[in-house]
């Protein structure tokens, strides 16, 4: 591997296309994440390839999975975005002249009641932050968070092996109802069904 990093080729746009498609498995799945064609991701990553002088992702029937050389620079790649993100949120918070954007992933059925108090207290306290509301399904909001297209996801606790890697607060509980049709013979037990 031919050490170019410090000719400045490699690109913000080469990390995040590099995370996104190893963290989610599939050249498809990372641009649907971050909002751009599938060609210009594959062309990307063939950059970053070729700037790195190595393979990065074999391609299959599985989708694309990451070679060594990429599980080595996985981590790297991984501090660079986050040590950039966190830059650019300390200069929106201080009144630099950087404003940062903030993507918040909600599940669709809170987004309604929580997208506007949220956004409401974020603009007071972070005048200069622009935040963005995605709303998808829980699975999708963790792939999309694990994958750095969103900051941090309001959602549902999920199986413990896709909450790997992510730090979890409880912000609220929802209460669990039964929803039956008029007549059904569970209305006429005194007790709920286990």
């Amino acid at each position: 591997m031919n050490n170019r990093i410090a000719d400045g080729r490699v690109k913000f746009r080469h990390l995040q296309c590099f995370l996104a498609v190893a963290q989610l498995g599939g050249v498809q799945k990372a641009a649907e994440s971050l909002s751009i064609t599938q060609p210009a991701v594959s062309k990307t990553i063939a950059e970053l390839e070729s700037i790195l002088g190595v393979k990065l992702f074999e391609r299959g029937r599985q989708g694309a999975q990451p070679t060594r050389e990429a599980q080595l620079f996985m981590p790297h790649a991984n501090a660079c975005v986050l040590a950039l993100r966190q830059g650019v949120g300390l200069l929106a918070r201080e009144g630099g002249a950087a404003a940062a954007t903030l993507e918040i992933g909600m599940l669709p059925t809170v987004a309604a009641s929580l997208a506007p108090p949220l956004m409401k207290a974020l603009a007071e306290r972070w005048p200069r932050v622009v935040v963005r509301i995605a709303t998808a399904a829980n699975a999708d909001l963790l792939e999309r968070l694990k994958a750095g297209a969103i900051e941090c996801a309001i959602g549902r606790l999920s199986e413990p092996e896709r909450m790997i890697g992510l730090a979890f607060e409880q912000l609220y509980n929802e209460p669990l109802v039964a929803v039956v049709r008029a007549g059904h013979p569970l209305l006429a037990s005194a007790a709920p069904a286990a």
